[in-house]
């Protein structure tokens, strides 16, 4: 069994309404360490979890710990690197990159989602984006 938590991620208009949000995520994650979960998925968004919250959350919790939140190829090969992350998940990289390991494997751009298109009906935006192809070359 895992856990996944969101601290300093506001859904919404909702928050967690704690004065000290780090000291708390610092001790849930020990309780959780405590309990040996199988592993811990932590929500680490640049811009709004401190570094501090992370490298916190790795001391108090040494199980299997996760980072997602708008990680790149560079900034997830430094997470695990540091050995601030066990794993580094990718969503939304997924989502226009059909072929994103591949992608990353040979440094290819990556193309960007229609955050339009997220959550809606239908199947735009979900499965329509193209693995990546080279502009064909011009002839002069």
């Amino acid at each position: 069994v895992g856990v996944r938590i969101s601290p300093f991620n506001p859904f919404n208009d909702l928050t967690s309404g704690y004065p000290d949000e780090e000291a708390e995520t610092f001790a849930l994650a020990a309780r959780l360490a405590a309990r040996k979960i199988g592993y811990l998925h932590l929500i680490a968004t640049p811009g709004n979890v401190p570094d501090s919250t992370v490298l916190g959350v790795r001391e108090a919790f040494p199980g299997v710990l996760i980072l997602a939140g708008g990680f790149e190829r560079d900034r997830a090969e430094a997470a695990l690197a540091d050995g601030s992350a066990d794993v580094v998940a990718f969503a939304r990289g997924f989502i226009a990159n059909p072929d994103l390991p591949e992608r990353m494997r040979l440094d290819l751009p990556l193309a960007s989602f229609d955050p339009t298109t997220l959550y809606t009906p239908g199947s735009d935006g979900y499965n329509d984006y193209p693995a990546y192809s080279p502009e064909p070359s011009v002839a002069a």
